[in-house]
């Protein structure tokens, strides 16, 4: 009987850390829907370097050459 109570006592706790977490994620939500109302071009920017981040670590090249894209225009832009 006391093997049961441990066992519903774990999933008890689980459950409360699912909780948890799709909590932590609905607040990370809406703090970027808050932040891209706010400030849009700094959202942008972070969800550039974080695509790019990814993109780097799954696919080093294709990374590399839309980095440099980004820098080149950025070099382009900024001479006009």
């Amino acid at each position: 009987m006391r093997v049961l109570g441990y066992l519903a006592m774990g999933f008890v706790l689980i459950a409360a850390f699912k909780a948890a977490i799709v909590l932590g994620a609905v607040v990370l939500l809406i703090m970027f829907l808050f932040q891209l109302i706010t400030r849009p071009a700094e959202t942008f920017a972070l969800a550039l370097g974080l695509t790019l981040l990814g993109m780097a670590q799954a696919h080093p090249l294709a990374g590399l050459i839309i980095l440099g894209g980004i820098i080149a225009t950025g070099l382009i832009a900024r001479d006009k």
